[in-house]
């Protein structure tokens, strides 16, 4: 059984959601601890072109933003694996398919595979804590501010408050 410590919460920020698309940020929040999020420089074969207008004016990342904060797609995978992987954790995402789409597409830069599988957030809710509004709101995706880091810490903030009722 996984302990709260182990509990995170990840959300990706993506140039699109079509097959050529790719992340563009990636957030966490553990349950018990801290949250954060990287910015990630296109990798080779990640082409501008690919991006989504509508999905760059939806989380409002700028290319120049991404050009002077981010990250290579290597580092940031590098940094996933070590705080995420080796079964350390339960990783909770309200899109676990695309999600693991774009973490599959991150991954093939860095020179070793993801060890660690994203859980359906709404799904777990729903079977952890089946009767609270915190279940409810999952189901709408309540308030998504659509940047990594502030939607993940929105997702561990439903967990807490389905928790409490």
């Amino acid at each position: 059984m996984t302990t709260a410590k182990g509990i995170a919460f990840l959300d990706i920020e993506a140039s699109g959601l079509g097959p050529s698309s790719f992340p563009l940020e990636v957030g966490w929040a553990f349950l018990d601890g801290p949250s954060g999020s990287r910015l990630i420089k296109p990798a080779s074969g990640w082409n501008y072109p690919d991006r989504d207008p509508l999905a760059d004016e939806l989380h409002g990342i700028t290319w120049q933003q991404i050009d002077t904060e981010g990250l290579a797609a290597w580092e940031v995978a590098a940094a996933l694996e070590q705080l995420l992987g080796g079964g350390r954790s339960t990783v909770f995402s309200d899109a676990p398919q695309m999600g693991g789409f774009w973490l599959d597409r991150l991954f093939e830069q860095f020179s070793a595979e993801r060890s660690f599988q994203l859980v359906d957030f709404t799904l777990a809710l729903r079977r952890t804590f089946p009767l609270t509004p915190a279940a409810d709101d999952a189901d709408r995706g309540v308030l998504r501010h659509h940047r990594a880091e502030a939607d993940a810490l929105l997702l561990r903030q439903l967990w807490l408050s389905a928790r409490r009722d």
